[in-house]
């Protein structure tokens, strides 16, 4: 399982100044935000829907949970987690280009919406957020990997920005925009080097259409990047991707959904390329293809049976109608990965749900499994031996 969230309390100090008695600013507390972004989408908290209001009133306009570009963090240092998200879109032209939606915590009992007073974002969309302390001054900062299927571009030309928001004692204060444009789908961040701050992975998903590589960006420790283009850049069509420690060296990997097509049939593939503390390539790798008619939309990983090998699970839909989870397991060498989805779960209905979180939500010492919406009521806890439906 992953490892715990601790809580980091700074005592009079911010970014690393000793705190004057004029100071007017409260304590603030933190937890570790310079993990990967994968353990940072396992949130601390499990919000329904109805948690969210605006002006006095239950939020209906657009429900943060039902999209994947939303994501938790504790902004205001609070201790508590608010709810950031950027809206829906239709496709239609134009696109509208309205900034993120910020809910504040109110002390556990509802998710407030604020006016957006943070910087002006040239093109504010998001389609995976990712959390982390990206300058090492302790504050949650959001990268938003970006793709919009119009008006920026004609399929499968498409072009868009990422950006970077920087958090900070004031807020949302700074943004650093990304120029390279593309159809960025997926994207994951975590300590690569083991420098002590945390790069940046993204995928282009249209690398054969519009010419422009896949990357990593290399973080200096104070925010600033370098791009690589080595080992991943001229992987087409990834889909998902993370950071996480697979076998156990000490060392991340990367875990990419991306299609291959064989005569002409869709073959999703899993890969998991091998960390080493450099660059990635499918030349050090290994996985499995699954079902063509899947859609994924989640990869998670916990450590059953506590041999030091994650198993891996994915899950999404099958042409939006029925979501589905499947789990993967090594049979003692990673070069081989075994479905083992019947084991873990009794029953493989599992109804219709977007982004599912992996954590021991209720903290009674057994892991969970469920929806991000907890109106939605999906919800599957491990019982020792298989998940059972709550």
């Amino acid at each position: 399982m992953k490892n715990p969230v601790w809580v980091l309390i700074v005592i009079g100090l911010i970014c690393g100044c000793k705190k004057s008695d004029s100071d007017p600013k409260p304590l603030r507390v933190y937890k570790n935000y310079l993990r990967t972004s994968y353990e940072l989408s396992n949130f601390d908290n499990w919000y329904s829907s109805d948690d969210l209001w605006d002006n006095n009133t239950v939020y209906q306009s657009d429900n943060p949970f039902q999209v994947i570009q939303t994501t938790q963090l504790d902004v205001n240092g609070d201790g508590l987690e608010d709810v950031l998200s950027y809206e829906s879109y239709p496709l239609n032209i134009p696109t509208p280009n309205p900034p993120p939606n910020l809910f504040l915590n109110n002390n556990g009992t509802r998710l407030i919406k604020t006016r957006w007073s943070g910087p002006d974002i040239r093109n504010p969309h998001g389609t995976k957020l990712l959390v982390g302390d990206f300058n090492n001054d302790s504050f949650p900062d959001v990268f938003s990997v970006v793709h919009v299927d119009q008006p920026f571009g004609a399929f499968p030309t498409l072009k868009d920005n990422c950006h970077l928001l920087f958090n900070s004692k004031n807020g949302f204060d700074r943004v650093l925009e990304f120029n390279d444009e593309g159809f960025w789908v997926a994207g994951c961040s975590g300590d690569i080097d083991k420098d002590g701050d945390l790069d940046i992975v993204v995928f282009n998903f249209h690398y054969q259409g519009n010419g422009v590589k896949s990357k990593i960006h290399w973080n200096d420790g104070k925010g600033n990047f370098t791009q690589d283009v080595s080992g991943i850049g001229e992987i087409p069509t990834v889909q998902s991707s993370e950071l996480v420690d697979v076998n156990g060296d000490g060392w991340l990997d990367l875990v990419i959904d991306y299609v291959k097509f064989i005569n002409g049939v869709r073959t999703p593939t899993v890969s998991i390329m091998w960390g080493n503390g450099n660059r990635f390539g499918l030349n050090n790798s290994n996985g499995w293809e699954y079902s063509g008619t899947k859609f994924m939309m989640n990869l998670d990983f916990v450590d059953l049976d506590g041999d030091g090998y994650m198993e891996i699970f994915i899950s999404g839909n099958t042409g939006y109608a029925n979501s589905y989870i499947e789990v993967y397991k090594t049979g003692g060498s990673v070069n081989t990965w075994m479905d083992k989805t019947n084991q873990y779960f009794s029953n493989t209905s599992f109804g219709l749900f977007g982004q599912m979180i992996f954590k021991d939500i209720d903290k009674n010492g057994k892991l969970d499994i469920f929806s991000m919406n907890k109106k939605d009521r999906i919800h599957w806890e491990w019982d020792g031996s298989k998940f059972m439906r709550k």
